[in-house]
């Protein structure tokens, strides 16, 4: 036979005694978190993929080139900090949106979709950086934004796609 628990207050309905007080402080209920970004962003790409769309991360920072570390490391040189900083390689510009969704507009068309797609945790906003590329892009009219919730993401989709 499984154990079970039950709540003081369950125990004195059934037996019919009140739950022993509780020592030390009384805690205040915890108060409910949002979503952290990673779980809205899973949600947003679900979405976007359940569509038909194709979702690939861009890059954007700082990507360390290996070629010329283990061309070093061939000829016994010691990887310094000046090697590792000069074998660096800047990628895509300050602000790029996290993601960018493609997919077909219609079969015979040849028509390609493209969504640029910035994700933030619930009220959260992107930097100064974020909102010039983003800016930028909407001024050539390129789809993007950003979006702090599944909600509002849809609304925007369904006003564009529905």
């Amino acid at each position: 036979m499984r154990p079970f628990r039950i709540s003081g207050a369950e125990a004195a309905s059934l037996f019919g005694t009140a739950p022993a007080p509780r020592k030390g402080k009384a805690r205040a209920p915890k108060k409910r978190e949002a979503l952290p970004e990673n779980q809205v962003e899973s949600q947003i790409l679900g979405f976007l993929r359940a569509r038909g769309w194709l979702v690939e991360r861009q890059q954007a920072g700082v990507v360390v080139g290996i070629g010329p570390l283990l061309a070093a490391l061939d000829r016994g040189q010691v990887i310094t900090r000046e090697l590792l900083y000069r074998s660096m390689i800047r990628q895509g510009e300050k602000g790029r949106a996290d993601w960018v969704a493609v997919r077909c507009g219609t079969p015979d068309s040849g028509n390609v979709q493209r969504i640029e797609v910035e994700i933030k945790a619930p009220g959260k906003k992107p930097s100064a950086e974020q909102l010039k590329y983003l800016r930028d892009r909407q001024a050539c009219g390129f789809l993007c934004g950003w979006w702090d919730s599944l909600p509002a993401f849809v609304a925007w989709y369904d006003a564009r796609f529905s």
